[in-house]
């Protein structure tokens, strides 16, 4: 490396937003798959203090409590307590359910 080179990196820990966010999202696409293994999904997750962003469009036949899930990802990462806990957060939701037929591949 020469030597008027800045080197950085970012290493991201268990309970930081990132991972959490991530976790929500895999458990969100778990749930759906787990109900209906030919589930078509894309979740997307984003923090703030005390707030939850949800966003989903799926196919899928199944009924899942996303918000429900989001917080029991939460509580078990930890977030029981504080600014941010898993019962007391906001959890705003955009949900756009696809027609099952969407589930086929092109």
């Amino acid at each position: 490396m020469s030597p008027d080179m800045i080197f950085t990196s970012e290493s991201v820990t268990p309970g930081h937003p990132d991972k959490l966010c991530d976790q929500i999202s895999d458990a969100a696409i778990d749930a759906l798959l787990r109900e209906d293994d030919r589930a078509r999904a894309t979740v997307e997750c984003a923090l703030a203090t005390g707030v939850v962003f949800l966003a989903a469009r799926y196919a899928a036949d199944a009924l899942v409590d996303l918000p429900a899930l989001a917080r029991a990802v939460m509580q078990e990462a930890g977030y029981a307590a504080g600014s941010f806990d898993a019962r007391n957060c906001s959890i705003l939701t955009s949900f756009v359910e696809l027609p099952l037929e969407a589930r086929e591949p092109p």
